[in-house]
């Protein structure tokens, strides 16, 4: 198995941190999640403006735990409908939020999980053509705006890592300095 990181630079998606194991198929573990990122950071120009992008399996509270405590990193993961998180005095699955198709939400300063261990930003973007909405998490005091996260979503949500990395040279566009990195 291998986890593997890339920074998106002219229209490509260039592997630069990975970590190979022996493992089953399927979703990784935290731990090995964050040993590649162990890898990364040392590669990563000091001062850099870093956005990651990356699916459900990279919303661990350790995950996040570690972002917070290791990095300044923005971030825009994927997450399940399934988990609780709270917001004020109200606990609550994510897919209980009110989403119509076509509808999008911005939820900021939620606990994520059940125990609150991160505070974060919520979205929910639902786009007209797809069956399901799509849920975001984003870092708390995130100086990316939401529009660029819904492209992040978008990039997500497509299969060809060609046209992820054309999403992301949208965001670039947007922010020139920012360097998106792809965890797949």
């Amino acid at each position: 198995m291998a986890i593997m990181i890339g920074v998106v630079y002219q229209k490509r998606a260039l592997p630069i941190a990975w970590l190979v194991y022996k493992g089953k198929k399927g979703h990784a573990s935290a731990e090995r999640h964050i040993q590649a990122f162990e890898k990364l950071v040392p590669r990563v120009p000091e001062g850099s403006q870093v956005v990651l992008l990356g699916d459900a399996e990279y919303d661990t509270t350790e995950m996040l735990v570690w972002m917070k405590e290791n990095t300044a990193w923005e971030y825009a993961l994927r997450t399940s409908p399934q988990i609780n998180v709270e917001e004020g005095q109200c606990q609550q699955a994510i897919r209980d939020y009110p989403l119509k198709k076509g509808g999008l939400f911005y939820r900021q300063e939620v606990g994520f999980t059940q125990t609150a261990t991160v505070t974060l930003n919520l979205i929910g973007w639902w786009a007209s053509r797809y069956d399901k909405p799509i849920f975001l998490i984003t870092r708390r005091q995130s100086s990316i705006t939401p529009v660029v996260i819904i492209v992040a979503a978008f990039a997500l949500r497509l299969s060809s890592l060609t046209r992820k990395v054309e999403a992301f040279i949208f965001i670039k566009a947007i922010y020139p300095t920012l360097r998106v990195y792809h965890a797949y």
